[in-house]
């Protein structure tokens, strides 16, 4: 069997050439579409663990033992295999903090994905990385796989992390700001925000939406 490394939901064209004994040749065309899937898992309150056919990628999956608001927390068993890195909470490409609230984040939690995945990158935007300052003083290694980058509000970048294509997207927040994040993973888009009902028409432009949602 030969591996062709095909990308998802994208056609491939192969032309074979066969040859008989007596060298008369039949020359074939084939069209192939090649399709993955991506699995999505929900944690509680707001975060997703997604795996596509090579990546693992973790969506404001590490909230809080209590995460407030008014929000359902993950069960206890849930929470140990997160902050032991037992499966599903292994072998991450990359985790991403949106903004500090407990509903989003927990430090502990945070710190031990990144050191049961030491080749996991960690997105977050600056006020997680310096909630997570004291870690970082201490594991200073740790700040090589952290991107947080300073993005002025309503603004975007584009960029490639763990060879997955992200857009990062700063909003304000209540009294301070977080991130959205697009990515793409085996050709499939994916958005991920808070504040639903907040947004401005420009900030859902920017996300990826064409229209405002009306639910």
């Amino acid at each position: 069997a030969q591996d062709f490394g095909l990308n998802a939901d994208k056609e491939y064209q192969f032309e074979i050439l066969a040859i008989s004994e007596n060298n008369d040749s039949v020359r074939t065309v084939l069209n192939i579409r090649a399709y993955f899937k991506v699995d999505a898992v929900f944690t509680s309150p707001m975060g997703f663990l997604l795996q596509s056919s090579d990546k693992k990628v973790m969506l404001d999956v590490l909230a809080s033992k209590t995460p407030g608001y008014g929000f359902i927390a993950n069960s206890e068993e849930i929470y140990e295999h997160m902050k032991n890195g037992a499966e599903p909470f292994n072998e991450i490409d990359l985790i991403y903090t949106s903004h500090t609230h407990t509903c989003h984040f927990d430090a502990v939690l945070l710190f031990n994905t990144m050191m049961h995945n030491p080749s996991a990158i960690a997105v977050m935007n600056q006020d997680v990385k310096n909630a997570m300052n004291s870690y970082f003083t201490d594991n200073p290694d740790l700040l090589n796989r952290v991107f947080a980058p300073e993005i002025p509000i309503n603004s975007f970048i584009d960029t490639t992390l763990a060879g997955i294509k992200i857009r990062l997207t700063n909003i304000v927040h209540e009294s301070s700001s977080m991130f959205c994040i697009n990515l793409m993973l085996d050709s499939i888009p994916f958005v991920h925000f808070d504040d639903y009902n907040n947004l401005t028409a420009a900030n859902y432009k920017t996300i990826g939406f064409t229209q405002l949602p009306n639910d």
